[in-house]
């Protein structure tokens, strides 16, 4: 699918804003205050902020199959 991380363990920070009806950085900040199980942060030695949403772990907070995430980011990217 155009737009979503080729790994197929992870979800960009963008699908996930997506998916939860919110924006990007509403995701980065609950991501770095711990208040959503399914995602976590590092910061890297060029002192970058790099976030990991294990897609797994957001399905099962959604409580959605993987087709219906990918039907609703097909939906609403307009692909």
């Amino acid at each position: 699918m155009a737009g979503m991380k080729n790994d197929k363990y992870v979800v960009t920070v963008s699908d996930a804003a997506i998916l939860l009806g919110t924006n990007p950085q509403q995701i980065r900040e609950a991501i770095e205050n711990e208040t959503f199980p399914f995602g976590r942060f590092f910061v890297s030695k060029a002192k970058k902020k790099i976030y990991k949403i294990s897609k797994n772990k957001l399905l099962d907070f959604l409580e959605i199959s993987e087709s219906e995430m990918r039907e609703t980011l097909t939906a609403c990217k307009g692909g």
